[in-house]
């Protein structure tokens, strides 16, 4: 909700760090309480919400390291959200799915660019790596299998595009740290691009035949 985002946007904006700690082991203490799946994933998804938007309303120095002491914690919890097991497309709508993969991804890329409240190393990109790996090849699965909405697998592949671009523009020297799963994530892209580029030209095909003979 707009207005809500608002209102607790200008909270942030006048709390010194104490505050912040206090809405940090709130956010997280309620997390943590949570067992089942389907709740743990709503409480995921409101928890990197509030931490998105503390990260870009938050400009002093105390307050941002606040940021900063859970924010390997965030970063866990948003790759959560681009976990397989939260993308079985069996009675949800796909615009819940790419909601979770859009709030997961937006997370990830303020973490990625902000140096100064997360600094990543060669493990942490090769995790993030590893997670956009597995979600397009759940991906794939889901569009052979399950006839997937061709604008979310779309959907899904743009973002995993710009979350590997945003890595090799602000982090080149830790992918020299993990090249293999960087070239194996590089790899599942283009076959990803191809299999997709292949549904196409069979769909333009079936359309041609369905025109002909209705001729």
């Amino acid at each position: 909700n707009a207005l809500i985002d608002a209102a607790f946007s200008g909270i942030i904006l006048l709390a010194g760090g104490r505050e912040i700690q206090m809405v940090n082991q709130f956010l997280l203490g309620n997390l943590s309480a949570v067992e089942k799946l389907s709740a743990r994933e709503r409480e995921i998804l409101f928890v990197v919400h509030c931490f998105q938007t503390m990260l870009l309303v938050v400009k002093g120095r105390e307050q941002r390291n606040e940021l900063s002491s859970v924010a390997p914690k965030m970063m866990l919890l948003a790759l959560e959200l681009l976990a397989p097991h939260y993308q079985k497309k069996d009675s949800i709508g796909s615009g819940i799915l790419l909601h979770r993969l859009d709030m997961g991804t937006q997370c990830i890329l303020h973490l990625i660019k902000m140096n100064d409240v997360l600094s990543l190393n060669s493990q942490d990109v090769s995790l993030i790596l590893c997670q956009v790996n597995a979600l397009l090849s759940q991906s794939q699965k889901h569009q052979d299998e399950f006839q997937c909405d061709t604008a979310a697998n779309v959907k899904t592949f743009t973002l995993c595009c710009t979350l590997v671009s945003s890595l090799l523009k602000h982090h080149p020297k830790q992918l020299y740290g993990c090249a293999s799963v960087l070239f194996c994530v590089l790899s599942t892209l283009w076959k990803h691009a191809m299999h997709g580029m292949h549904h196409q030209q069979v769909d333009i095909l079936a359309s041609q035949k369905r025109y002909e003979l209705t001729r």
